[in-house]
């Protein structure tokens, strides 16, 4: 944030002082053939228009995406702890198939708030009563040898299916009952995979570039151009030009990941503390 408050002030100033040099008479650009008519930047101010509109449409529109899925993640959730309450008869068996997945859905969000599970985080599992500590140190070990994030939200979620295998008399006849829990149960896996690899398929960087780049060109002839007008609005109009438009491209850059601790991030703790009430 404080890059871009520094580009904004910058290009603020640059405009005021130019401003200031030609009202009190020390420089005017007509004198010297170098004026920029403010017509002259119509096509330009139009292409970058054009790019912020489309670069919010598609963040928004992914962010949307994200945002229907990690709902989607929760509402199976409650689906699975339901059906495990009305058809598994033993209460163990019910609250540790219902810990794992819970715990699965925990894990798998704190893995998009950062690298990996930290040990205060495993600590709030531990806390939370969702995994003991000999299974957090299984998971840890697993995620040691194989050296690549993720990988300990699905085997929780095996787990899960696992004690509600083992709850049901002769499972192996009762396709009817486990093919209801394992479709609900890759609902779950298949909006975690998806929400990850939105997460992971961001729009290139490429385009973001052109876009800065064309903002600063903008920015630079809108203020040069505005600062040798005969009014004072000129520096108002400035201000709010780039307050706009530096605004919508940082949104769009918060708009990529929904996961962290800024003002447009979903309210991640929040739902999963309505999930575990």
């Amino acid at each position: 944030a404080s890059t871009e408050s520094t580009e904004f002030w910058f290009y603020f100033f640059v405009n005021l002082g130019l401003h200031i040099v030609y009202r009190v008479g020390w420089f005017d650009p007509r004198n010297y053939d170098v004026d920029l008519p403010w017509g002259l930047t119509g096509t330009m101010s139009s292409l970058l228009t054009f790019f912020v509109v489309l670069y919010n449409s598609n963040a928004f529109g992914r962010y949307q995406q994200l945002f229907d899925v990690c709902k989607e993640l929760f509402g199976a959730v409650l689906e699975f702890t339901s059906m495990v309450k009305g058809r598994l008869g033993s209460i163990p068996h019910q609250r540790r198939a219902t810990r794992y997945m819970l715990a699965s859905c925990y894990i798998f969000l704190l893995e998009r708030e950062g690298p990996g599970i930290t040990e205060v985080e495993w600590a709030m599992l531990y806390d939370l009563g969702l995994l003991s500590w000999v299974e957090i140190d299984a998971l840890d070990l697993h995620a040691s040898d194989k050296q690549v994030e993720g990988g300990q939200a699905f085997i929780v979620m095996h787990w899960s299916l696992e004690v509600v295998r083992d709850a049901v008399p002769e499972w192996l006849q009762r396709d009817d009952m486990m093919s209801a829990f394992f479709d609900k149960a890759f609902q779950i896996r298949s909006c975690q995979a998806l929400t990850k690899n939105l997460i992971a398929m961001r729009i290139p960087f490429q385009y973001f570039h052109i876009m800065t780049f064309m903002l600063t060109v903008n920015l630079f002839f809108w203020g040069y151009s505005l600062a040798f007008m005969d009014t004072y609005w000129a520096l108002s109009t400035f201000f709010f030009i780039q307050l706009i438009f530096i605004g919508l491209r940082e949104l769009c850059a918060a708009l990529a990941n929904p996961f962290g601790t800024e003002d447009v991030d979903f309210p991640v703790n929040v739902w999963l503390d309505n999930l575990t009430w």
